[in-house]
């Protein structure tokens, strides 16, 4: 058996579009308001058959000055600030178990890190270790950032909203909700700097663009085809049970491998 989890996101892409969702909620609550309710999502573990787990919010993205290499600004992109989704549920019937989804809010981005095995060790441009060491204000020489900066890739997925009707189920204390899922997955890439063990700097990351097919075709030594400029997109959808009862076991050992 060999566990496999978010941070080997791209190890796998082959089966992408045949991958099956297998989610669980790890925190919901639900705010009663007469018969009607609000259900927020906090905290979400998703698990991707034969590919990925992921987790929202993702503590594996390091805490850092982050810079959009587009507009040369800031960005937070890369941090989630639950709740992860909230829907609004009204009963459709007198004696309330049985809701729909009524309203929702607006889909947020979910990032989290991927470290997909055998990535080349890409040198940063000078451009990049350049802007760098604008951010430290100088205080640090290039050669030490060079040393300690390295291709950074930042899977930025978001649920679809759903379409149809969002179905939900909430009696002695249990809550369900059956609805159509969609998620769309599009991979940020840049350099980050971690500054070594007593150098006190902040890690720094300079986004560059988003992962397209050109570059995966560079990276496995295929030769690029007429969509290089495209962006990679990963998608799956699912009709799926969401219950704060039941739990999904990942059945590892019965899992045919990946190819």
């Amino acid at each position: 058996m060999r566990r496999m989890n978010r941070r080997n996101f791209l190890k796998y892409a082959g089966v992408a579009g045949g991958a099956a969702l297998g989610p669980r909620w790890s925190s919901a609550a639900e705010v009663l308001v007469g018969q009607s309710f609000v259900q927020r999502v906090d905290h979400v573990r998703l698990y991707m058959t034969h590919y990925a787990l992921f987790e929202e919010p993702d503590p594996g993205v390091p805490a850092g000055i982050y810079i959009d290499a587009a507009t040369g600004m800031p960005t937070g992109e890369l941090f989630l600030t639950p709740p992860c989704e909230t829907f609004s549920f009204a009963p459709t019937d007198p004696n309330p178990t049985r809701y729909v989804a009524t309203s929702s809010a607006p889909v947020k981005q979910l990032p989290y890190v991927v470290e997909p095995p055998g990535f080349p060790p890409l040198p940063p441009p000078p451009e990049v270790l350049g802007a760098i060491q604008a951010v430290l204000g100088g205080a640090l020489p290039a050669s030490i950032i060079a040393a300690n900066t390295g291709p950074f890739l930042v899977a930025i997925g978001h649920f679809e909203p759903t379409p149809g009707v969002i179905q939900a189920k909430l009696a002695g204390g249990s809550f369900a909700v059956t609805r159509d899922t969609e998620f769309e997955v599009q991979v940020r890439v840049g350099f980050l700097f971690t500054p070594p063990t007593g150098v006190p700097a902040p890690p720094v990351g300079i986004l560059t663009g988003w992962l397209t097919h050109g570059l995966v075709d560079s990276l496995i030594g295929a030769t690029p085809g007429p969509n290089a400029n495209d962006v990679v997109v990963y998608n799956w959808r699912a009709t799926m049970t969401l219950s704060t009862e039941d739990r999904y076991i990942r059945a590892t050992a019965t899992e045919p491998p990946p190819v």
